[in-house]
């Protein structure tokens, strides 16, 4: 996991992949975005713009992607992110890996 402020230059040096997503934060309004899906590499690096409201962690579920890498990036509000470590052990509570590209973990 890389974390940082997305104001803030980054000390090492990251896949072109994600300069590309990192970029594309950097320079949009989210303001005028309504949600949905926004390519910015074809379907290779794509965003999707969610509107939602923090829920509760017990309500949440942690998730593990095979397929693609997330870039969480709250454009405004707060919220707590939490992570775990994938040790490949973690009990699976639902695979949607071949639909979604998403595993989620109890």
């Amino acid at each position: 996991m890389i974390f940082g402020h997305i104001a803030q230059p980054n000390p090492c040096r990251l896949p072109a992949a994600i300069e590309k997503g990192l970029d594309f934060l950097r320079a949009t309004d989210f303001n005028a975005l309504e949600p949905g899906v926004v390519e910015i590499d074809g379907k290779n690096i794509y965003a999707q713009i969610i509107d939602l409201t923090t829920r509760e962690a017990v309500e949440n579920r942690p998730e593990v992607h095979r397929r693609y890498i997330d870039i969480q990036f709250l454009a405004w509000g707060e919220e707590k992110i939490g992570i775990a470590i994938d040790t490949g052990n973690n009990k699976v509570s639902e695979s949607l890996l071949e639909q979604r590209d998403i595993i989620f973990l109890s």
